[in-house]
């Protein structure tokens, strides 16, 4: 997991990154504290409705229970939240930049929750527990006011409290519609598209070593420190011996005798007549024809040219020429 370059102020205290939220060290333990949290919740709930003998209540007398019921729900959530500590979890990340990161993973973990837990009353919890951390955010610290929320993920929590009975349906209809009048969620295309971001939770997975030392064996690729300061002390070695004259590379090569004047001219006469006076001529003419168009392109572009006046009348190849006589 990379980290972003960001400015480090002298005696400031150290802070997360907004990638780390969205890493497996952060939502791994996010959705196991969220899942131990729902299940003490459905617990507990089941537990005081069976000693309460609620379970079996008739709908004769659900208008007379539904305050119970609701008050009981109510409660039982709140001895869970607090019980477990989760009063605090706003404690966990104060700078806004990785608060921002912090708030939207968690209310995505708890609105997953809701859509996904089989069990009633962990998907009741789930609500509960979007709509207490979202409604619980503290003033003095940076707030997010809108989550983010694929269009079918929506419309499938929406359509929660019709799978509840009441008095469950009545609370989880007051708590979505709250919701809702607050203009809370922020409308995304479908989930198939991957609208939300980081596109998957989690992002990005940190591999730990579970040894001290690391014992992978060093590739062929992979130079030790050792073979680089060798390296590099041969190369200085090398570079003052050439400096110095004494390196075998720097031993005269025989390259044979160098050729005399005669031998040009009498190579040149060879070339010449193998060659013959008109092609050479035209030569001349065609070369010097293109070096005035050359010139001519360059004077209307506006750049300043200087032409040897022997090129300009076609004298370019006069070294060919016999002219040692």
């Amino acid at each position: 997991m990379s980290l972003k370059p960001s400015v480090t102020l002298h005696g400031a205290l150290p802070i997360l990154q907004p990638e780390y939220f969205a890493s497996d060290l952060f939502v791994a333990h996010l959705r196991l504290d969220i899942e131990n949290l729902l299940t003490e919740f459905a617990r507990r709930l089941r537990n005081h409705s069976d000693h309460c003998g609620l379970a079996e209540a008739t709908t004769s007398n659900a208008a007379d229970q539904n305050g119970i019921l609701d008050g009981n729900s109510l409660s039982t959530f709140k001895s869970c939240w607090m019980d477990s500590d989760w009063k605090f979890m706003h404690l966990r990340c104060l700078d806004a930049i990785g608060r921002t990161a912090f708030l939207r993973v968690v209310h995505r973990a708890f609105l997953e929750a809701s859509i996904t837990c089989s069990d009633e009353f962990m998907r009741l919890g789930a609500i509960y527990g979007l709509y207490t951390f979202h409604m619980t955010q503290p003033s003095q610290l940076h707030r997010v006011l809108e989550i983010p929320a694929p269009l079918d993920h929506l419309l499938q929590f929406f359509q929660l409290p019709l799978s509840f009975q009441c008095p469950h349906k009545l609370v989880t209809t007051y708590l979505i519609s709250d919701l809702v009048s607050r203009h809370t969620f922020r409308l995304l295309p479908v989930s198939s598209l991957r609208p939300m971001n980081p596109t998957i939770l989690p992002q990005t997975f940190v591999a730990i070593s579970t040894t001290d030392q690391d014992t992978t064996p060093r590739g062929p690729g992979r130079v030790t420190v050792t073979n680089r300061l060798r390296t590099a002390k041969r190369a200085v070695d090398e570079l003052q011996d050439f400096l110095d004259g004494n390196s075998p590379r720097m031993a005269p090569r025989d390259c044979g005798s160098l050729p005399s004047f005669e031998d040009y001219t009498s190579l040149r006469s060879l070339m010449t007549d193998a060659v013959g006076p008109e092609t050479i001529d035209n030569a001349v003419r065609e070369t010097s024809q293109n070096l005035r168009n050359a010139e001519d392109i360059l004077v209307r572009e506006g750049m300043a040219v200087e032409v040897d006046p022997e090129l300009r009348e076609g004298q370019l190849l006069g070294l060919v020429r016999d002219t040692t006589a």
